[in-house]
């Protein structure tokens, strides 16, 4: 994770494992108002053919943008 001020530069940063470590992180260092919260997770994907819902929704937004998620299944990897 990553806290950005709105001239991009980095406040602090942290690496977490569960929902409970990430909302906790967050209340402490960004407890106002939060315009995007990005994960990016997990490295290895157990379906190997079908991109995840969370990579889907993140092209769908972002993609025109050239900001789309790259897939992390294994087929797409080999």
């Amino acid at each position: 994770m990553a806290a950005v001020d709105a001239t991009g530069r980095l406040g602090r940063s942290g690496t977490f494992r569960t929902d409970d470590d990430i909302d906790g992180w967050l209340s402490l260092h960004a407890p106002g108002e939060i315009d995007v919260v990005a994960v990016d997770a997990p490295l290895i994907v157990g379906n190997p053919t079908v991109a995840r819902a969370c990579e889907r929704a993140v092209t769908a937004a972002y993609g025109r943008l050239d900001a789309g998620a790259t897939s992390a299944t294994p087929a797409r990897l080999t």
